[in-house]
């Protein structure tokens, strides 16, 4: 099985000039934790999580539209592609979390739950 057949290709993605608060909104809407930072050509940036919206509120003390997400995203990026066999992406999920990408760019997202329902009885 490969990695395309599992992933999600509706991601929802901010750009890199967005505030947490935008991310944050749009992790609402969408009933989602994480979202890639992208820069204008689509290449991911970084990944930003609820919790890293919540802690660079925190830690630089400013409310969510008084930063860029680029100061709170988490980098390097590890992804693999979408013809990757799902057994190595799985392996590099339970070392390091990212996005599926096709030369840099974004194409797609095997969440957990995917994986999940893939080992479902």
């Amino acid at each position: 099985m490969k990695v395309k057949d599992l992933m999600a290709t509706n991601v929802k993605s901010c750009a890199a000039y967005n505030t947490p608060n935008t991310a944050a909104q749009t992790m609402w809407d969408n009933d989602i934790g994480c979202v890639p930072i992208v820069d204008n050509d689509r290449r991911v940036l970084g990944m930003l999580t609820d919790r890293d919206v919540c802690m660079a509120a925190y830690i630089l003390g400013v409310p969510l539209t008084g930063s860029l997400v680029t100061s709170a995203i988490s980098k390097p990026v590890f992804s693999c592609a979408p013809d990757d066999d799902i057994a190595s992406a799985e392996k590099l999920m339970r070392e390091k979390a990212g996005p599926a990408s096709g030369g840099n760019r974004r194409a797609g997202a095997p969440g957990r739950h995917h994986l999940a329902q893939r080992y479902r009885p």
